[in-house]
């Protein structure tokens, strides 16, 4: 192929690795401040539950596992971004 031909196909290949990491990253954003939203009185119940009782309750678990979900969601979007980077700077001139 030529150059130009080669230098499109790197940009696709790159444009493939920073959309998905853009949507992982998003999506690790966002999923919390949702879920929290439609279960923001279940956690209040479950938080006062723990501080009476002492022990976490299964919702408090459920809601620190998906926060550590999301974290690494955004972890892994933020490597792809950066494989992306690397992969432009193979363009040629």
């Amino acid at each position: 192929m030529g150059r130009t031909a080669d230098n499109e196909s790197i940009k696709l290949y790159a444009t493939f690795w920073n959309n998905s990491g853009v949507a992982l990253y998003v999506a690790g954003a966002f999923l919390p401040v949702i879920t929290a939203y439609g279960r923001a009185g279940d956690i209040a119940l479950a938080m006062r539950g723990m501080y009476e009782t002492g022990r976490p309750s299964v919702l408090i678990l459920n809601t620190i596992a998906l926060l550590i979900g999301c974290l690494v969601a955004m972890w892994i979007g933020l490597r792809f971004r950066a494989r992306a980077q690397r992969i432009i700077q193979q363009l040629e001139d």
